[in-house]
């Protein structure tokens, strides 16, 4: 039955790995550009470097992009601002007048003063004013056009009443004051129509400033691109590229893309797989390729579409740099060209942009990992961007045979792109997190002795630490030779057993002479007191923030196996009691890795030579052999992505490395 469940877990999980992959294809399939791509490059003031182009349909010039803001700039410039003019004032004012008087005699001497002062409109003045500007007026319902100097203002007319001729002084002291108090602004400015008559008029602006005929010559071979035919290549450029296509034609293109993506994307996953068969079996490392496969051609096309001069200041090299850091070399190397391949599909000159990148990829994947040395960042910054420089200067001179003619723009993107790399740094501590991966970086950190956890584990259970020790050695050794993760094997064997310490000597290698603890307990007891050291362990290793990756191998180092020295002696003391199996049994899991098994292994026959009087190559044989097979028999291994032929390669190495290690150590 249990076989059963494990085979359509197994089933389910393959399948949605699989998905994994299809979802990939889709995404870059739905990313891609639909539009039909030009397929010739150019710069202003730089040659033509294609053959002639005659013009392959009529097409229309399009100003250039400078051109247009500067009509926007004179429409914005010159623009009639709208204003308003407010009919209800007049009869406000009156009313107020009269209401202001002491004496009404001279009530119609004002009325004729604010009627003049209002029919002409007291405008109401922006803060940014300019009085060469023209002003259109809707009064009565008409449109007129005026200037600002039609209009009064507030100290204008509060002058124009102060110096008029009144009827009499008296007047002038009944009226002066009430009237200069009753000015308001009645010419608003009407900010909305003057907006929209802005936007109408850009709108309205002509985009087409000439036609170039079927059959005409644009450009001739070597003919320097200036201004002129600049801007009719990129007339030709946007027309080609906007040309509508038929339904039948983009569904072309799709499948097109479909099968590009497709046979892309799959040949990078069988590749790999069929040269790491445990890819597959990693739902971590498969997505944390796909990811970075589609991330990279997605920010590339992103560019491509819309700011096709600066694609390369993205970092591609970061790319296998990361992957570097948590899988081998081969795994990041195909990941960086398969990438690189799809995004040449839409790139300009397609050829440079495949030489710079994969030959920047592959010098940086034959240098080694040094990734826990910081200046290895910065060392490798300085070499992409040397390799990046060199065939850029190359091409160019082979092109251009001048350093007139360069593109120092693409020469700054290059070495800017150089410098982001540096971001791969804090790059692998992302991916940590997200996609719970160990990088060579952690696990070189793991790995040093004076690690507050392995510092403690030597000073409560010295034994336990050197066969710690043993165990990563022999440990590393095998995965080395059978293609495993060897720097996670060796950081996993020196915490394996980390659970020790909180019961020291109960554990045979940390014993005095003569005294034994069990001694006083019962074998149950005693089983219990074995078992508990791995989940002791996973206890310690959380408080002390070890990743899960290893924490791990202390899970699973004994699997689900049997503490059989103190169960054979519970058998014989109780013989009646063969059900009680179960208590003196590891809680599990097993194995699920090539390296935790690898682990399982490794401990097993360190501890069992232990107990070796004699160390010679039949013993260390015998003893291999009978702790391996046992535990494939009792199927510990069935998780485990590993074959009988790797099971037999690390017994050769298990034999090898026991005897070279218990030799030296008896000397």
């Amino acid at each position: 039955m249990k076989k059963i469940i494990y085979s359509v877990f197994d089933k389910h999980v393959k399948i949605a790995r699989f998905l994994m992959v299809l979802l990939t294809i889709f995404l870059l399939v739905l990313i891609m550009p639909k539009s039909s791509k030009f397929k010739y490059e150019f710069n202003k003031l730089k040659p033509w470097l294609h053959k002639d182009l005659i013009a392959p349909f009529d097409y229309s010039i399009l100003k250039s992009d400078q051109k247009i803001k500067n009509e926007e700039k004179e429409i914005r410039e010159n623009a009639p601002l709208y204003y308003k003019y407010q009919n209800e004032v007049i009869k406000k004012k009156e009313i107020e007048l009269k209401n202001t008087l002491t004496d009404l005699r001279y009530y119609n001497e004002g009325t004729k003063i604010l009627n003049y002062i209002f029919n002409k409109g007291i405008i109401g003045l922006l803060n940014n004013f300019e009085g060469s500007k023209t002003v259109l007026l809707y009064k009565n319902d008409v449109y007129s056009t005026l200037s600002f100097t039609d209009f009064f203002t507030i100290q204008s007319a509060s002058t124009y009443i102060k110096d008029i001729r009144y009827s009499s002084n008296k007047a002038k002291k009944q009226l002066e004051t009430p009237l200069q108090t009753l000015l308001e602004i009645n010419v608003k400015y009407d900010k909305y129509l003057t907006d929209k008559h802005i936007i109408d008029e850009i709108q309205n602006i002509a985009l087409i400033e000439g036609r170039v005929q079927y059959g005409e010559l644009i450009v001739a071979k070597g003919q320097t691109v200036d201004a002129d035919i600049y801007q009719k290549l990129v007339s030709l450029k946007k027309t080609h590229e906007s040309k509508s296509v038929s339904s039948s034609k983009n569904s072309l293109r799709t499948i097109g893309y479909f099968l590009l993506c497709s046979i892309l994307t799959f040949l990078l996953v069988v590749i790999i797989n069929s040269r790491k068969s445990h890819l597959f079996f990693d739902t971590s490392k498969l997505l944390l390729i796909l990811f970075n496969f589609f991330l990279f051609v997605a920010l590339s096309i992103f560019l491509i579409n819309f700011l096709p001069n600066y694609l390369y200041i993205i970092p591609f090299c970061l790319l296998p740099i990361t992957l570097k850091a948590f899988l081998d070399d081969d795994e990041a190397l195909y990941t960086h060209l398969f990438s690189i391949l799809l995004i040449s599909f839409n790139a300009p000159n397609p050829l440079e942009f495949i030489l710079l990148q994969f030959s920047a990829g592959f010098v940086l994947l034959l240098s080694s990992k040094e990734f826990f040395k910081r200046s290895y960042f910065f060392k490798t910054s300085f070499k992409i961007i040397g390799i990046y420089l060199i065939i850029y200067f190359g091409l160019s001179f082979i092109q251009n045979t001048s350093l007139i003619n360069v593109n120092w723009q693409n020469v700054g993107l290059l070495i800017a792109s150089g410098i982001l790399t540096l971001f791969s740094f804090p790059l692998i501590y992302v991916y940590e997190r997200l996609f719970g991966l160990l990088s060579e970086v952690t696990l070189f950190e793991m790995t040093d002795t004076n690690n507050p956890l392995l510092k403690q584990l030597a000073e409560k259970a010295p034994g336990t630490f050197q066969h710690s020790l043993q165990v990563s050695s022999i440990a590393e050794s095998v995965a080395n030779n059978v293609g495993a993760n060897s720097m996670m094997v060796r950081a996993g064997a020196l915490y394996h057993d980390v659970g020790k310490m909180k019961n020291p000597l109960y554990f045979i290698e940390n014993q005095s002479k003569g005294i034994n603890p069990h001694n006083e307990i019962t074998f149950e007891e005693s089983a219990e007191i074995i078992i508990k050291h791995v989940s002791d362990g996973i206890e310690l290793a959380k408080q002390n923030n070890i990743p899960d990756p290893i924490i791990d191998f202390i899970r699973s180092h004994h699997g689900t196996s049997t503490v059989n020295y103190f169960y054979k002696k519970h058998l014989n003391a109780f013989p009646e009691d063969k059900n009680l199996m179960e208590n003196f049994k590891y809680r599990g899991p097993k194995p699920f890795s090539k390296e935790t098994a690898i682990l399982m292994m490794a401990d097993a026959v360190e501890a069992a030579s232990r107990s070796l009087i004699e160390i010679t190559q039949e013993n260390i044989d015998s003893l291999v052999e009978s702790i391996v097979n046992g535990q494939m028999n009792n199927l510990q291994f069935e998780n485990a992505d590993i074959t009988f032929k790797e099971i037999k390669q690390i017994k050769k190495v298990l034999k090898k490395k026991l005897l070279s290690v218990n030799h030296i150590r008896r000397i």
